[in-house]
């Protein structure tokens, strides 16, 4: 999951940069349906992840789980959306949006991988100490 959002915000930051080009001017009904079909696919996976984490049986997500699995991505990809949408009219907007997006991105896949190894080392020390004990 952190490798997918990692290289879809490589692909929005090369994109967005690509715009800021001084004398490239870019076809903006591509980047339109570049940004909304990209991200369509994203919001829908970020509702499926939350009706998943509804359903466990053997952990219940805290306050925080919900907010960087579930509201935080889905909030970056509808942005992305909105920004594709807005495009059309007035790109630098959309450029700003399609950024703090891309930040978000990134905060999301720090947290995500830092969540990931504080819990292999939580469940390393369990069974360690599960042995010695």
């Amino acid at each position: 999951m952190a490798t997918v959002k990692l290289t879809d915000n490589a692909v929005i930051q090369g994109f967005s940069g690509r715009f800021k080009m001084r004398h490239w001017t870019p076809p903006r009904r591509a980047a339109t349906v570049h940004l909304c079909i990209g991200r369509e696919p994203a919001l829908c996976h970020s509702i499926i992840v939350l009706r998943r984490a509804r359903h466990l049986d053997d952990y219940k997500p805290v306050f925080e789980d919900w907010l960087w699995y579930a509201v935080f991505p889905f909030l970056a990809y509808a942005a992305i959306v909105v920004a594709a949408i807005m495009l059309g009219d007035d790109p630098v907007p959309a450029l700003f949006i399609v950024g703090g997006a891309s930040v978000l991105l990134v905060f999301i896949g720090i947290h995500n991988a830092w969540d990931t190894v504080s819990h292999v080392t939580i469940q390393r020390l369990a069974r360690e100490k599960d042995k010695q004990g």
